[in-house]
């Protein structure tokens, strides 16, 4: 079978989907990676994806764009001779599988979080929802990532419940993030916050929450950031804006870093106060680590914690309550803290294996 998995960008498939190419390719299955080109395209080769590139705005609104890219989309599915297609994030999963249910290819899509447009609820969210619906109409099956998002769409009849599911979000890799635990030395407290600087991730109550922690544990607690900036100010923050804190030494901004799992680790704790998820590949992995967690009790978020058990749950958009949570967290023992990693790490065992998300395609392919 010919399979093409699509998705935004070649990062994401090179860094999330490595166990199902390789489960795809020793089923004897034929894989295209379509995507726009990034710098990780040239890296597909190497776990045997043959890279089409395909350009695509995520951000654009542009409705004579998009059905522009219907037609791009159709005639890349129709040279290639696709019989199934992978499709995820919003663009493949409306417009790709409006132009694979031309050519009858079945689809199978994952809804990997609903982002901006389902957090702020206006008239484009009706329109979103009109467009899901019509590209979900013959879509074989749909995978979310958490069970909000699904109900979501079945209860506003976007879907029928009988073609979805719900998988442990992109899955990790257990056997390739090995346990560690948190870092053992008891002083400074580190913080993480690994996640572009999105208004949507909670970064502004992330930096006002540390503010006022750093009144009091001054030295004896350090918070880091990393993460691109968004150069968009209805979107996000730019460095301009994370200046004062860096500044007035509340927090480290590291920016993007590639080998992210060696900072979690010199950490005892991540946080990340969004406000809406499908689940958080930063908080899988630091809790893959062993870390303990700080999010909030917001859709795809709250799958990662157990409240007091292996960290805490605060209120979204609740800069006082991610204060308390901080405070909860640093007033534990070295031990207690410790006892929160491991609890973290169980937790990804059992809920959170790749195999089990490799297992769900397999079976639906």
């Amino acid at each position: 079978m010919t399979i093409a998995i699509v998705i935004n960008t070649s990062w994401n498939i090179f860094n999330f989907r490595k166990g199902l190419v390789k489960a795809l390719i020793d089923a004897g299955h034929t894989l295209y990676a379509i995507a726009p080109t990034d710098s990780y395209s040239e890296k597909l080769k190497e776990i045997g994806l043959l890279h089409i590139p395909l350009e695509m705005n995520a951000k654009s609104k542009n409705p004579i764009n998009d059905l522009i890219l219907i037609y791009r989309f159709y005639k890349l599915y129709k040279s290639l001779n696709i019989n199934t297609v992978l499709h995820y994030t919003i663009k493949p999963n409306i417009y790709g599988s409006l132009a694979a249910s031309f050519l009858r290819i079945k689809v199978i899509n994952n809804v990997s979080g609903l982002g901006t447009t389902f957090i702020r609820q206006n008239m484009v969210t009706e329109i979103v929802k009109v467009l899901y619906k019509l590209a979900f109409k013959s879509t074989h099956h749909i995978f979310f990532q958490n069970e909000d998002d699904k109900d979501l769409f079945t209860s506003n009849r976007i879907i029928p419940a009988k073609k979805v599911s719900v998988l442990p979000g992109s899955g990790i890799p257990l056997e390739e993030i090995t346990y560690s635990g948190i870092n053992p030395v008891s002083k400074p407290i580190r913080m993480i916050m690994c996640s572009r600087l999105l208004k949507d991730k909670g970064v502004e109550e992330f930096l006002g929450a540390a503010e006022q922690v750093k009144k009091i544990y001054a030295q004896d607690v350090e918070f880091i950031l990393c993460g691109k900036e968004e150069l968009n100010p209805k979107l996000g923050f730019d460095l301009d804006f994370v200046r004062y804190y860096i500044d007035n030494q509340i927090v480290n901004y590291l920016g993007h870093i590639d080998n992210v799992h060696e900072k979690i680790k010199q950490c005892h704790v991540a946080i990340l106060p969004s406000y809406r998820e499908g689940v958080p590949r930063a908080l899988l992995e630091a809790a893959a680590i062993g870390l303990p967690i700080i999010t909030t009790d917001a859709p795809g978020c709250k799958e990662v914690v157990i409240n007091g058990e292996n960290g805490y749950l605060c209120e979204v958009k609740n800069q006082d309550s991610l204060y308390n949570c901080m405070i909860n967290f640093l007033q534990l023992s070295i031990i207690e803290k410790e006892i929160m990693g491991k609890k973290s790490r169980e937790l990804v065992e059992k809920r959170f294996d790749e195999k089990l998300v490799i297992t769900a395609y397999l079976d639906k392919i």
